[in-house]
């Protein structure tokens, strides 16, 4: 399992909605990096992870730690596809004004990383 650590914006608003089988998810884009070099991530959190995510909206800064998972599929064309997700461990939404050097996270990344001096802004 590959561990993601990343921090980025909201592209819109997080959807909510409930399986088939009753578990309830939220999905949210999260754009990672700056300008025309920006990433889309996206990112599904699952039961009690997706709470997190209650209030945040399009815009709002937010850090994720989860694992990635790699999906392949075949498009309409019938040309095979691979789409590359998170599943959220934790969330931490920031407002505007708040920034992620203001707060403690309960999960430090493994190796002696530490967010505080490694984020660039």
């Amino acid at each position: 399992m590959i561990q993601v650590y990343m921090i980025g914006r909201l592209g819109k608003d997080p959807e909510k909605r409930v399986t088939q089988g009753g578990e309830e998810l939220v999905t949210c884009n999260v754009a990672v990096g700056t300008g025309d070099k920006a990433q889309w991530v996206k990112v599904t959190a699952f039961e009690k992870m997706g709470n997190w995510l209650n209030g945040a909206a399009k815009g709002d800064q937010i850090f994720i730690q989860g694992s990635l998972e790699v999906r392949a599929y075949q498009r309409k064309d019938g040309a095979p596809a691979a789409e590359a997700s998170v599943i959220a461990r934790e969330i931490r939404v920031f407002k505007k004004g708040e920034s992620p050097a203001q707060h403690a996270f309960s999960a430090a990344p493994q190796a002696g990383v530490s967010f505080d001096e490694d984020i660039p802004f």
